[in-house]
């Protein structure tokens, strides 16, 4: 996708205490030239097998910060999916493994989502 327009916040997730994760979001939102506000979300991995995956979206900021805390950040993590499917003895194991990788990147994804709503002055009611 190619369009003109300004970024208006973004968050990479590609370091965490200088260290590089095997996956991870970049978030950005961007005004297009034309007007919209444009969401994009990337998923980046170097785990073998997975694949990343990017999604853009039309949203005003409030509607874009509604859409990153809805999205599920897990839904393209493989990791230990497949010898969970597997089955046998060592797939309680592999459960345990894919469950602490997925809590370990919705908590990176959420932090970045936070960093977004302060960064484009976005606060949400309770």
């Amino acid at each position: 996708m190619r369009f003109e327009g300004t970024l208006l916040a973004a968050s990479d997730g590609s370091t965490i205490s200088g260290r590089e994760p095997l996956r991870y979001y970049r978030l950005a939102l961007y005004r297009a030239a034309s007007g919209p506000l444009l969401l994009h979300w990337q998923y980046v991995t170097t785990w073998r097998s997975e694949l990343g995956h990017n999604q853009v979206q039309v949203a005003s900021a409030e509607e874009a910060i509604s859409a990153l805390e809805q999205f599920d950040p897990c839904a393209w993590v493989e990791a230990f999916r497949p010898l969970i499917r597997r089955g046998g003895r060592s797939a309680a194991t592999y459960q345990a493994r894919q469950d602490a990788e997925e809590q370990q990147v919705r908590a990176r994804y959420l932090a970045q989502v936070a960093q977004m709503a302060r960064d484009l002055d976005v606060v949400e009611e309770l």
